[in-house]
């Protein structure tokens, strides 16, 4: 399923479905099974469903949630905001990327995060939160993580 120049709205079929934003601010969802759901040039919403989904923003600040599942969630360029929700998520930053928020890291429930280039400048604690600061400009705050074990960083 594909989404045109404007601002989008795509719901996922039954069945597994790979779903891509087109040129707008777009709004995918995905379905009870496990899909692939590509943001664009814009600031989107994705919606990951059901299932076991991989989910890749785009160029803008996009807002991803994964939901049930053990999701793959990339925010790639831009400010994002990424929420796993249930199961054990992995949050990946490959190249260059922005900004970045994970709103329900939980090392406990075996979520991890990988990075492509792990260049770890500085990390600290902000305001009941953890921040990691990478090469290349990019950053990461764990919202609500007081402690954090660099051994969950892969």
């Amino acid at each position: 399923m594909h989404g045109g120049q404007g601002n989008d709205l795509v719901r996922g079929a039954s069945g597994v479905d790979t779903s891509f934003g087109g040129q707008g601010s777009d709004t995918i969802y995905g379905n009870q099974d496990s899909d692939f759901i590509y943001g664009n040039q814009d600031n989107d919403l994705l919606y990951g469903g059901q299932g076991d989904d991989v989910l890749f923003g785009g160029q803008g600040n996009d807002a991803i949630f994964g939901d049930n599942g053990n999701d793959r969630l990339n925010g790639n360029l831009g400010d994002d905001s990424l929420t796993g929700g249930e199961g054990a998520d992995t949050f990946i930053f490959t190249g260059r990327f922005g900004n970045d928020v994970i709103t329900d890291f939980s090392a406990e429930d075996g979520d991890q995060i990988v990075v492509s280039q792990p260049n770890l400048v500085a990390i600290s604690q902000v305001e009941g939160s953890i921040l990691m600061l990478l090469g290349e400009g990019g950053s990461i705050l764990l919202l609500g993580v007081s402690d954090f074990d660099i051994a969950d960083l892969v």
